[in-house]
């Protein structure tokens, strides 16, 4: 009894972490929902305002150079327990540009056609 009451704390504990402990256990459980989320945010943002590919290739190569120093400063343990926070972020962001340059890319004709 006394284990099930260990585990039933240890989930109260979870639950009344607040808004930022529910970001981090969903990283911890599903971390690509944020890249599947970031994929259909691109289709859909990319169909509904029909942006440029250079803006959305300028935005995944600023995205991307901010995820390699995330990276190198987390491997001097300077971001804490931040790190996947910023992470996720990150490749929310480069996903939804990746999406959204291939909606543009299968709109556009081969030329072949």
């Amino acid at each position: 009894m006394d284990d099930i009451q260990r585990k039933l704390a240890l989930i109260d504990k979870q639950l009344t972490g607040g808004v930022a402990n529910v970001h981090k256990q969903i990283i911890s459980t599903s971390p690509l929902l944020f890249v599947a989320v970031g994929l259909i945010a691109g289709i859909l943002l990319q169909n509904t305002f029909d942006l440029s590919i250079l803006l959305w290739l300028i935005l995944l190569a600023l995205c991307t150079i901010a995820t390699a120093l995330i990276f190198a400063i987390q491997r001097k343990d300077k971001l804490g327990s931040n790190a996947p926070v910023l992470l996720s972020s990150c490749a929310l962001i480069c996903f939804m540009c990746l999406g959204a340059i291939r909606l543009s890319s299968f709109h556009q004709p081969k030329f072949n056609d």
